[in-house]
């Protein structure tokens, strides 16, 4: 989205004016000048595009517009980034290697001034062009709304709301702590967003206490089997160094002789479960216990039977309406509750839904006008009202959340991320910028609050003092943050890729795929900033790429 790109650029600029203070000569002040241009003639492009965000779908020639500033926030930055080393290496040289690079510095001013000339012109017909369509100045609301609040620490502490599953709660404990001495397997299946992992996390903490060892883990689309069996290994409390031979046979002896209780949390083909069943003994008789949930019912009754089935339906208007007053924690007046209701109904009775609704509303302003905006926007369409849900929620962030909240997508789908190395990545890439007294570690620890407010985020573990630990993203979520960086050209996975999105790829990451296969493609990215390897194994960069792979970052 252009709004981050310009976002993006604006920090950069910033860095590189302050570079420029410690300056002087008559050559950096020109630099200053058009550094200053820059930063002023792109908040200006910033305090519309709110305007042409909105009207877009209207018109193909407001949609080009933005596609124009998108390309000139690249272009910019590109030219960023070859001048900001240069700086950065005068400001730390001492004075004979200032002198030896003299004539290269000149070089790069000239060029950059050169650059800079392209730009002006660039800006002055996009200036041309968004008067023509009457896009109007809005001073960049939403990215100005964006405000700091320390109340944001003390939210989600708690365990998850659950409503409306009270009696299958309780039907699925009493299986789990029968005297059964037969292994026995329960299966909650359902579409996405209905609560299945939420279900069952609930019914596993309720029930392993009365359990020798117990274990939870994700599967997924993708699973690393051996990754799995190992993180099993070490929540039921089998010895590491048993763990390097034989795993599975090992494993699987362990728990035979105990009375366990293990989820396997998204499991989506019964292939998965044919191989990790190899190191949980199914055929127990000390009552072991295995929990499942998966979004295909076929898989369900492959891993247990048609009676260890447990299948999840759309909450109906009753319980909808009370896990939406659970979550919002206030009083409503009259006229809130009616759009309340309204926005509930448009739900569709799906849990996730109605959970990041609720991070919207309590967001904003508690308000009629607030309350319409999102019952307005939510729309009517009875297809994939979850998604459109979830879409406006991404719209409804402040500009400097969206880039973060996107940046999740890099990460392997259902995987635990630390917030400490999350904020690392943040800060590295330039998303983070002090603000007032606070350090930009600091507002990053910040940001995390306010995704988890809004819902977008779920906590994993948290520190004694209540920060984040660690979090993990839904499935859902995860799947539009890829469709949206794809979108916006903010990152691309190797299913996405080919020789055109490659030329404009700022970020790849090769999920699912051999690192071979990327190199094989033999791809052209002359715009890339990073590169994330994100496969099953410790497969590193063949050597024969390391150089010409390498040689592909302007900066490194």
């Amino acid at each position: 989205m252009a709004e981050i790109a310009i976002a993006s650029v604006i920090r950069k600029v910033v860095d590189i004016s302050a570079a420029l203070l410690v300056k002087q000569g008559s050559r950096l002040n020109q630099l200053q000048e058009n550094i200053n241009w820059i930063e002023r003639e792109l908040r200006n492009i910033q305090s519309y595009l709110e305007d042409a965000e909105a009207r877009k779908s209207e018109s193909r020639g407001v949609a080009n517009l933005i596609k124009d500033i998108e390309d000139l926030a690249s272009d910019v930055e590109d030219i960023l980034y070859t001048f900001l080393p240069q700086i950065e290496s005068r400001r730390s040289s001492s004075l004979i290697r200032k002198a030896a690079g003299t004539l290269s510095y000149v070089r790069t001013c000239r060029s950059f001034a050169a650059g800079i000339e392209n730009i002006k012109q660039r800006v002055n017909e996009i200036d041309r062009t968004r008067k023509t369509y009457g896009i109007k100045d809005t001073n960049g609301s939403s990215f100005n709304r964006f405000q700091l609040d320390p109340r944001g620490a003390s939210l989600h502490v708690n365990e998850p709301i659950i409503v409306g599953f009270d009696r299958q709660v309780e039907e699925l404990k009493a299986r789990l702590l029968s005297t059964n001495l037969e292994c026995c397997f329960i299966s909650i299946v359902g579409m996405p967003g209905l609560g299945k992992t939420t279900l069952a996390k609930k019914i596993l903490n309720s029930v392993k206490e009365n359990f020798e060892c117990s274990a939870l883990v994700c599967v997924s689309q993708e699973p690393s089997i051996t990754d799995i069996l190992k993180n099993v290994a070490k929540q039921v409390g089998f010895e590491m160094e048993k763990q390097e031979e034989n795993l599975v046979a090992n494993l699987c002896a362990f728990l035979q002789e105990k009375r366990f209780v293990i989820f396997f949390d998204d499991i989506w083909h019964t292939e998965s479960w044919d191989t990790l069943r190899l190191g949980i003994p199914t055929d127990s008789q000390n009552g072991g216990r295995i929990i499942i949930t998966s979004r295909n019912s076929g898989v369900g009754r492959y891993v247990g039977t048609e009676s260890s089935l447990h299948v999840l339906e759309p909450l109906d208007f009753k319980n909808s309406w009370e896990l939406f007053t659970k979550l919002i924690a206030s009083s409503l007046t009259k006229e809130l509750e009616d759009i309340g209701k309204q926005i509930i109904e448009r739900c569709g009775g799906m849990p996730l839904a109605i959970v990041v609704t609720v991070g919207m509303l309590r967001e904003r302003e508690t308000s009629d006008i607030e309350w319409k905006w999102v019952l307005k926007n939510i729309g009517q369409d009875d297809q994939d009202k979850c998604l459109k849900i979830l879409a406006l929620s991404y719209k409804d962030l402040p500009t400097v959340l969206k880039p973060c909240f996107l940046y999740l997508g890099l990460y392997p789908e259902d995987h635990e991320i630390r917030a400490t190395q999350l904020i690392h990545m943040w800060t590295a890439e330039k998303f983070l910028q002090g603000i007032r007294d606070l350090e930009p570690e600091d507002v990053g620890e910040e940001y995390v609050k306010k995704l988890v407010a809004r819902n977008l985020i779920q906590v994993v573990s948290r520190r004694f003092d209540g920060r984040v630990r660690s979090c993990r993203i839904h499935d859902l979520l995860h799947s539009l943050c890829i469709n949206l960086a794809k979108e916006n050209n903010f990152f691309y996975t190797l299913d996405h890729l080919n020789s055109s999105s490659a030329m404009r790829a700022r970020r790849l990451v090769t999920r699912h795929h051999s690192n071979n296969e990327y190199f094989a493609l033999n791809l052209k990215t002359p715009k890339l900033r990073a590169f994330f390897f994100s496969s099953n194994n410790d497969e590193k960069i063949p050597r024969k790429h390391q150089k010409s792979f390498l040689s592909d970052f302007r900066i490194l």
